[in-house]
């Protein structure tokens, strides 16, 4: 009796599991081909699953497929998913922006620990609020404007380091740097300087690990993200942590604080409704803004300078405007206040960033609270919308057949820049809370290089660039020759 009960109830368990399947595998094709999102254009086995578009991103070269194929060959509205539309209409666009739709929830797939809320995952609006009304003071222009002398330490570090190089030369013509580890480094010191207490002396060896670990953990979230079910299996690395613990016991044994993003974070524990944040929860909001400032901020004054050397006539343009504006070389760099308002300088910048914006496929997510139309299709409730800056930002319809060359000159003009359409820092209440500070760094950055060294392209190299969240060099390298311009050195001051 007890035997057939047992069978009987196995039995009644495979009916159960059999249904279930069936029904989850009705829910699946239903959701797929006859949903709200199944009039929406797209690879037909796409809707099935999110695993096809997973598997892409594994090589960093997503990014490649959605600009080349997914969206020429479907339209400004693309289903890359159950669940996932990306969208490449300018119209569109701006209508998520203006309507404020939270972030998706595949944010909290790219925190350190799904648990713990960071100014850039949060999908919580009012923690978003609140945690940027902390952060704010450390980002002010006001606040940005006085770091420029620690700024311009490390930017001198830098330049010594170059003309060190130089005197050593590797190549007939200078010295054969990696340009990617070169801004890295002096971007490390900047923000260690600056923002955590003090350099991370990146520079002096050009062999700092922290670039190859923040690198590695951008592609550790972005895997995690894409294969959750392995998440346990993809651990951050300790040495990040270590580093952490050790900038936060330094900062609360200093005797006198100060205005900087790691003070920012602490002032958040001191607040009543914060006691119970963690130091692992700090750590993560950490190694947050170290991702954001050396990868976007290095990517793009790295990109910019290969960009110019790539372009010797353009260089040429920078350079002249640099020693007109700069005049005879002497022991100070160059000042931000000099550099804001150079028309050219701000040009290669911005052109840098149409081309190599801060996310290279459609990596801005946004999800309605509610069903709403947008671009003509009915859009449930919390649809992963994916909002695609890079094909708005090489789009011949609005930036001309020379959109994918490196022009400059398409900025001087700003009456006829199609700013609308231009999104470096992202728009709306979830933009780039450090975008003053990322532009003086890249301004400094650039502008000092330039000033004082010829650069030179080595024509055997590609420009690979790989996109796990942000994109970046892959490998973290790319060679330039440095050679010094005459009279333009400050050693030769």
């Amino acid at each position: 009796m007890n035997l057939f009960n047992i069978q009987d109830f196995f039995k009644l368990c495979g009916v159960i599991l059999f249904f279930y399947l069936l029904k989850s595998l009705y829910d699946i094709i239903y959701c797929a081909y006859f949903g709200p999102l199944s009039i929406v254009p797209g690879p037909k086995l796409f809707p099935l699953t999110r695993l096809f578009i997973s598997f892409k991103q594994i090589s960093g070269q997503r990014w490649k497929w959605i600009q080349n194929v997914a969206v020429p060959t479907y339209g400004p509205m693309v289903r890359l998913g159950p669940n996932l539309v990306l969208i490449s209409d300018k119209d569109a666009i701006k209508e998520i922006i203006a309507a404020d739709f939270p972030k998706n929830f595949n944010y909290i797939k790219f925190r350190t620990e799904d648990r713990f809320d960071t100014l850039f995952s949060t999908i919580d609006k009012s923690f978003h609020k609140k945690r940027r009304r902390i952060l704010s003071p450390a980002f002010s222009i006001k606040y940005v404007s006085s770091l420029e002398p620690l700024m311009i330490l490390c930017v001198k570090d830098l330049i010594y380091k170059v003309d060190e190089c130089i005197e050593k030369k590797t190549f007939s013509d200078g010295a054969v740097l990696n340009i990617v580890n070169l801004v890295q480094s002096c971007v490390l010191d900047i923000i260690g300087e600056t923002n955590f207490g003090g350099k991370f002396n990146s520079i002096e060896t050009l062999s700092h690990p922290l670039p190859g670990k923040v690198y590695q953990e951008l592609r550790r979230r972005a895997m995690k993200s894409l294969f959750p079910l392995f998440k346990s299996f993809m651990k951050y690395d300790q040495y990040l942590l270590d580093l952490s613990n050790e900038l936060i016991k330094n900062r609360r044994q200093a005797e006198k604080s100060r205005v900087d993003i790691l003070q920012a974070i602490l002032d958040v524990v001191k607040t009543e409704e914060s006691d119970q944040i963690t130091d692992f929860e700090i750590f993560d909001q950490i190694l947050e803004f170290l991702i954001a400032g050396t990868d976007t901020v290095g990517l793009t004054a790295s990109m910019a300078i290969t960009l110019l050397a790539k372009n010797p006539d353009k260089l040429k343009l920078l350079q002249q405007e640099l020693d007109n504006a700069l005049g005879n070389c002497n022991d100070e760099l160059p000042k931000h206040d000099q550099l804001k308002a150079l028309p050219y300088l701000n040009a290669v910048i911005n052109e840098t960033m149409r081309l190599w914006p801060v996310t290279l496929d459609g990596g801005i997510g946004r999800s309605p609270e509610k069903d709403t139309i947008i671009n003509g299709y009915m859009i449930p409730a919390r649809t992963n919308l994916v909002l695609n800056y890079y094909h708005l930002h090489h789009d011949p319809k609005y930036w001309g057949k020379n959109v994918e060359e490196f022009v400059p000159e398409r900025w001087l003009d700003l009456n006829n820049s199609p700013k609308d359409i231009f999104y470096p820092f992202s728009a709306g209440s979830r933009n780039c809370i450090g975008q003053n500070f990322a532009l003086m760094e890249m301004r400094l950055i650039i502008a000092s290089l330039l000033f004082q060294f010829d650069v030179k392209d080595i024509l055997a190299q590609e420009l690979d660039i790989v996109c796990y969240i942000t994109p970046s060099f892959n490998n973290l390298k790319y060679d330039l020759v440095f050679s010094k311009r005459s009279f333009k050195s400050i050693n030769d001051c």
